[in-house]
């Protein structure tokens, strides 16, 4: 009896090992020392622990569960990187994690980021996904991105460039922005703009430029003034995004049928040639009439 007494205490400290739960480091500097020595990438979970329901939901119904903990065990050094209300959470760990959110552009949480060792954006995701599958899904498209990206560092000039550029063009739109390391690299290496990258960042830039205007100017008129300015120097790839703001404040501020009719031609001309874009602006106001008494009714109960 005792005999089985100990094998089953040495089996069970052989087995509980592969069980244990994985770490979320909190430490960005030690996360990559740690991914570089076990040829991992960095999981990135820029989050608000304590008040961003997504945030709290993802860690609940994806990363605390067995499976996932699994899944990225052998592939990721996990990162938290939490701006928390919490009063008592440690202020110079809430400073540094501030900084991180600064330096990768973090626009909203959650935001979920596969990177290679050294930091460098790869993969991942903006916003509330829990579906594990779908995640997984994304992660590993990231954790490729990663592999090519230590591979990159072995070329150089315009075959890095080629690498990079390959990387950068397959995230998500709203993951560029966290990107911007690897654009600057890009365009550092292919002073010709070989790969092409230099005319997107320029239109990249030029959008952001009217975001940043446009978020300033509460005035309608004045909004309106600024549009048509920008309409007039725009790369043609940032028109239609200028177009569609047109004329959605030109419905917000129509009182005639005449207005709604104009503002519905603008934000045509903003669809282009996606005809189902049209279609459903087609749709929507194709009774000017019944679409000005809605505006009418929304700007009275809101007292505008």
């Amino acid at each position: 009896m005792f005999k089985k007494l100990i094998t089953g205490v040495v089996l069970a400290a052989c087995v509980a090992p592969a069980f244990a739960a994985v770490e979320w480091m909190t430490d960005m500097e030690a996360a990559k020392t740690r991914a570089a020595a076990e040829n991992k990438a960095l999981l990135l979970d820029f989050t608000g622990s304590d008040w961003c329901g997504w945030c709290i939901r993802i860690r609940k119904e994806v990363f605390d569960k067995p499976r996932f903990e699994e899944y990225i065990r052998d592939k990721f050094v996990p990162v938290e990187i939490d701006v928390p209300n919490n009063p008592n959470f440690d202020a110079s760990l809430r400073k540094r994690n501030e900084e991180l959110c600064n330096q990768y552009n973090v626009q909203g949480f959650p935001t979920i980021l596969v990177t290679d060792a050294q930091g460098t954006v790869a993969g991942g995701f903006v916003g509330g996904i829990v579906d594990p599958v779908k995640v997984e899904t994304i992660l590993n498209a990231g954790l490729a991105n990663a592999r090519k990206l230590e591979a990159a560092q072995k070329l150089s000039g315009v075959e890095k460039a080629k690498v990079l550029a390959e990387v950068y063009q397959s995230l998500p739109e709203d993951l560029k922005n966290s990107a911007q390391s690897i654009l600057n690299e890009i365009l550092a290496l292919d002073p010709k703009d070989t790969v092409g990258l230099a005319k997107m960042a320029s239109v990249r830039a030029q959008k952001d430029e009217f975001r940043k205007a446009f978020s300033t100017i509460s005035d309608e008129e004045a909004l309106k003034k600024c549009l048509d300015e920008a309409l007039a120097k725009a790369y043609p790839e940032n028109r239609p995004m200028l177009l569609n703001v047109k004329g959605s404040l030109m419905m917000n501020t129509a009182e005639t049928e005449a207005d709604v009719v104009a503002a519905r031609e603008v934000l045509l001309e903003a669809a282009g040639n996606d005809a189902v874009r049209r279609a459903q602006v087609e749709k929507a106001l194709s009774d000017p009439a019944a679409v000005l008494k809605q505006i009418k009714a929304y700007r009275s109960r809101s007292g505008r």
